[in-house]
């Protein structure tokens, strides 16, 4: 067993309106073109969510802040979410996978990759289970957050985060535990190709006690992914230190 423990992570967001994910005051670029003359480009997502993609590598800046979250909770009935905080995230590896703990709930994050004629993706599901009343973000997309990159084997990087879009809110309590689940790729990103490799980062775009203050978990999970001609089976792991 191999126990993780974050001290206080800084959770300040940011959206960038193009759905690249960035930190800070850096700027942002409009997606870039297809490229016409590469296969890969043109192939269809399976089941997208909200974000966009670009073909360009992804700065050091970039790469820290991938799922990166919204701020602001549209919806007007749901606790608010605060805009900055910090507080702690425990990281535990059991014989049963990963365990992320934050503020009295326990969320268990799995991958399962699938194949389409197009390539291959991956659905992330999770378990949550909480000792508190406890409440979720749960926008159009539903409770996950998805950024990262996809190394093709032509050489070609392309990087994604996600854009939030609507509001709502999941009750996460000792009687009510939840399961929920989303599939990769999201829009304007291409399934993998045998020889691409996927690197997502996982978070969820809110969590806090009921009567609190709901907070993104920026960083829940890593996924790693390599497609081949015989298959592509993820790993899941803790975000790197």
């Amino acid at each position: 067993m191999r126990d993780m423990k974050r001290p206080r992570l800084s959770l300040s967001l940011v959206l960038l309106s193009m759905g690249l994910v960035a930190c800070g005051g850096g700027s942002t670029k409009p997606p870039a073109e297809p490229d016409a003359t590469d296969p890969q480009s043109s192939a269809p997502a399976t089941d997208p969510g909200a974000g966009t993609a670009t073909g360009e590598e992804m700065s050091e800046e970039e790469l820290a802040a991938l799922a990166e979250v919204e701020a602001q909770e549209a919806d007007a009935g749901a606790a608010p979410v605060g805009a900055e905080g910090a507080r702690e995230v425990v990281y535990r590896m059991t014989p049963d996978g990963l365990k992320v703990e934050v503020e009295g709930a326990v969320f268990a994050p799995t991958a399962k990759s699938y194949m389409t004629p197009e390539g291959y993706g991956v659905e992330i599901t999770v378990e949550a289970t909480s000792k508190i009343e406890g409440v979720l973000a749960n926008p159009e997309g539903g409770p996950l957050a998805f950024g990262g990159r996809v190394i093709r084997k032509t050489g070609r990087v392309d990087t994604f985060g996600d854009k939030r879009s609507g509001g709502g809110t999941k009750a996460l309590s000792p009687t009510s535990p939840q399961k929920f689940s989303r599939k990769w790729p999201i829009a304007n990103v291409s399934l993998l190709s045998p020889g691409d490799e996927l690197q997502l980062e996982i978070g969820l775009w809110g969590y806090g006690p009921k009567d609190g203050t709901m907070k993104p978990v920026r960083r829940c999970a890593s996924v790693k992914l390599k497609a081949s001609s015989s298959g592509a089976t993820p790993s899941i792991d803790a975000p790197p230190q």
